[in-house]
C-alpha cells in the first residue's frame, strides 16, 4: 500500500488516519489506529497494516450529521 496523507491526532494517546493506494485493486483506502507517536514513518506502516479500515460511507454520515444537524 502506497501512504498518500496521514491525519494525526493526539490526546492522551496518538492515533493516525492513513490513507493509501492499494497497488493489488488500484483502490484507495483507509485506516485508523493507536501509534506510538516516537517515529512517524513507523507508525504509518503499522496503522497501514494493523489498523482498522475506514468504512467511507460512515464517514460521509457523520460529516452530514455535524454539517446539517441530520443524516
Amino acid at each position: 500500500m502506497k501512504d498518500l496523507k496521514t491525519f494525526w491526532f493526539t490526546s492522551t494517546t496518538t492515533f493516525g488516519i492513513v490513507i493509501g493506494d492499494d497497488e493489488f485493486t488500484g483502490k484507495r483506502k483507509g485506516y485508523i489506529g493507536n501509534a506510538s507517536g516516537r517515529d512517524e514513518a513507523a507508525d504509518e506502516k503499522f496503522i497501514l497494516e494493523w489498523g482498522s479500515p475506514i468504512n467511507l460511507d460512515l464517514l460521509e454520515e457523520i460529516v452530514a450529521f455535524w454539517k446539517k444537524g441530520e443524516v
